[in-house]
Parts: C-alpha cells; structure tokens; sequence
C-alpha cells in the first residue's frame, strides 16, 4: 500500500539512477518500473561510477524534493491543491531516496573488485590503495552503511523527511 502510494519517489528513484548512466555513459541493459519491482539493470563499470550511481537517487531525489517543498512554500501559499501535490511528491521522493541494499552492495562489491586490481599492480598499486583506503573508502563505507541503516529501518526515513522540512524551513 505505501508503494502505491509513495510511487512517485521510487519512480524518481530508478530514473535517478537512469540519468546518471546517461551522464556517466553507462550502458543500460534493463529498466523495469512497477509496483512490486523496480530496476536499473546496467553494463560493468568503474567503482567509483558504480558508487555515482548508486547514490543518485539521493542526490537528485533529495534536490527534486527541496525544489517541490521551497515551491509549496513559496510560490503556492494560498492554493491548497499545488501544495498538496508538491508535499505529497517532495514526501514520496524523500523516502524512496535512499538507495537500495543491492545498491549498497554493488558499490561494496565493485570496491572490493578494484581493489584486488590495485594489489595485483605491485609496489604502484600499494601505494595507490594507501591513498584510496582512508581518503575514498573508508568515507563511502560510513556513507553506505548510513544508507543501509535507513533502508532496513523505514521510520529513519520519516526522520529524514521531518529533518528536511524543519532544515528548509530554518533557512527560509
């Protein structure tokens, strides 16, 4: 029920991830978007693109949902149907922003993956993963394991959703 509901954030969600292989020049092999399953499907690349698109939906949802609440706040102040719509669109991109376990998983996989590249290098790749460990790794790890907590708890999303409305409200 609170997919039907909330279905605009996951469609934000998958086209996130679709815009940011089209930038990155990623092939897609598969895109599905329906009620019970929804799916980016695309070709083996870089970690760190890997890593862009996983976090894309984020990036952009979170962009997507501040624009809709400033519009509600802003420009629609007295017609309640406009901000109806935005809140409701701002609320459903809000919640399904946080990417997906298999998005965390493909970005852990992927790093793990190039680091075994980096070790077969020799003394180049060594110094090489000295650097990328704690200045790449280590915060995208934090970062990941962030977004891990709030897929398996959804009332963290309601947390996050509350925290960027009192956020913009604050700074407006």
């Amino acid at each position: 029920m609170i997919r039907f509901l909330l279905y605009p954030g996951i469609i934000v969600h998958e086209l996130s991830h679709t815009l940011m292989c089209a930038i990155l020049s990623v092939k897609i092999n598969g895109f599905k978007l329906g009620l019970r399953e929804s799916h980016v499907k695309h070709e083996d690349t870089s970690a760190i693109n890997i890593f862009l698109i996983a976090i894309a939906p984020f990036l952009f949802g979170i962009s997507i949902a501040i624009i809709a609440i400033i519009l509600s706040m802003k420009t629609f102040v007295h017609e309640i149907i406009p901000i109806i719509i935005l809140n409701w669109l701002a609320i459903s991109i809000i919640f399904y922003s946080i990417p997906s376990s298999q998005d965390t998983k493909n970005v852990k996989n992927s790093a793990v993956a190039y680091l075994g590249t980096l070790w077969k290098k020799g003394i180049l790749g060594f110094l090489i993963i000295i650097l990328y460990v704690p200045v790449i790794l280590v915060p995208a790890y934090i970062l990941l394991y962030l977004f891990d907590i709030f897929t398996k708890y959804e009332a963290l999303r309601i947390v996050l959703i509350l925290l960027t409305y009192i956020l913009i409200s604050y700074l407006l």
